[in-house]
């Protein structure tokens, strides 16, 4: 079968590979979100720091 945008929309570029990354390395230092298996928190970057610029919120439980 061969490859198409649609299938290829959902992995992300190198950028996109590094903000996951920090994304989740900050999510793990956070022992307040990593306590309850059922919060929901977000990662935003703020658009001008690249990957050191991403934000880690909790949003509630879900």
């Amino acid at each position: 079968m061969p490859q198409r945008d649609i299938q290829e929309a959902v992995h992300p570029n190198a950028f996109g590979q590094l903000a996951l990354g920090t994304c989740l390395t900050k999510v793990s230092k956070r022992t307040d979100l990593l306590n309850n298996t059922a919060t929901v928190f977000t990662c935003v970057n703020d658009g001008h720091k690249g990957k050191d610029g991403m934000t880690v919120t909790e949003m509630g439980f879900s």
